[in-house]
């Protein structure tokens, strides 16, 4: 549970050298937090340097979204993710790590062109990274993979149609023919 932290979330500095010294403690105890894979509370810390910064002018930090960006995704909170990535990326367009975690993101939301956009914009920042051409070819294998799914299904759904005409018309009853004159 988050009590043990409750002191410095609680915390309502009024001036700039009191919000910059417990920004410093909140993100000590983020990456604390982190590390312990104490994902809940690493989310609440970094919100609260991020909100803290919010306060002061031009003291945003590109990598508190980063950082709370990959905390959302390891609590499967995508869309959350997503916007810390673009976040992060609007401070700072070249930071390498937003670009990882907004194509992860992407890639998660089954938003596969975007997520190869993202990673090939990180792969032109950071070219000898591994993971940005591991990311694109998971994003073709998985769109290549869907667009095989939806077609099967639509596949599916045609045989069943067929199969259900089939059906109808079986056990529509059988005509009865008139008997000729003559046949016994």
């Amino acid at each position: 549970s988050n009590n043990r932290h409750a002191d410095v979330l609680n915390e309502e500095p009024t001036d700039e050298a009191a919000k910059l010294r417990l920004v410093e403690e909140v993100k000590n105890r983020a990456k604390g937090a982190f590390s312990q894979k104490d994902m809940p509370s690493a989310e609440l810390l970094y919100g609260k340097a991020i909100t803290l910064l919010d306060s002061l002018p031009g003291k945003a930090e590109a990598t508190l979204y980063s950082n709370r960006s990959m905390v959302r995704l390891n609590l499967n909170k995508v869309e959350a993710a997503l916007e810390d990535s673009n976040k992060c990326l609007e401070l700072d367009p070249k930071f390498v790590k937003a670009w990882h975690r907004k194509a992860q993101a992407l890639l998660r939301l089954n938003e596969w062109d975007d997520a190869i956009a993202a990673a090939k914009k990180g792969e032109e920042l950071d070219p000898s990274n591994k993971a940005f051409p591991e990311l694109v070819e998971k994003a073709e294998k998985d769109k290549a993979a869907d667009a095989e799914d939806k077609a099967k299904l639509k596949r599916d759904a045609q045989d069943a149609r067929v199969e259900l005409h089939n059906a109808s018309t079986a056990r529509a009853p059988p005509v009865k023919k008139d008997k000729k004159e003559g046949e016994e």
